[in-house]
This record gives C-alpha cells, structure tokens and sequence, in this order.
C-alpha cells in the first residue's frame, strides 16, 4: 500500500527486503538543483540523503548522492564501510 503522499515536499515511499523494512522522506527541493530526503532504515536513527543536480551544456545532467547520519551504530558503520560504503 501507498502512503497518501507520493510526491513533492512531504511525499514518501517504503520498501521492504531481505535485509528489514526502509522510508524515504522528502525534505526539500529547489528545481533543477537539489532534493534533501531523509531515510530510515530498520531501527537505525534516520539519514539525510542529498542529491545535487549540475546540467552540462551538452543537455545532460551529473547527479550526486550522499548520505549522512548521526549516531548510527558501531555494526551498522562497520558493515557499511565492508560493504565499499553507504552510498552501495
């Protein structure tokens, strides 16, 4: 089931997987520059996700995504940085 709102500041959608339950939050916009969510993930304290648009003169668009958290467990920073880091 869909949560009421799928789009737009306030839109979010979860998953589930073989590894525990997921949301994505919208935070913020600014058009055609930037996109802040928040992600939390099982019972982690949420993350802040980040995705930072640059348009090329050639019509396409580089993309970067990060990811920040606070107070994420010894385990779960540990698997992380095995695993080649959160971004993976």
């Amino acid at each position: 089931m869909l949560p009421e709102q799928t789009q737009g500041i306030g839109g979010s959608y979860s998953w589930e997987d073989q590894d525990g339950i997921g949301t994505m939050k919208t935070l913020a916009t600014t058009p055609n520059q930037s996109i802040t969510q928040q992600m939390q993930f099982a019972d982690f304290p949420p993350s802040q996700v980040t995705w930072n648009f640059k348009p090329n003169k050639d019509g396409t668009t580089n993309t970067t995504w990060t990811i920040s958290g606070k107070d994420l467990p010894f385990g779960f920073k540990a698997f992380a940085t095995f695993m080649g880091g959160m971004e993976k």
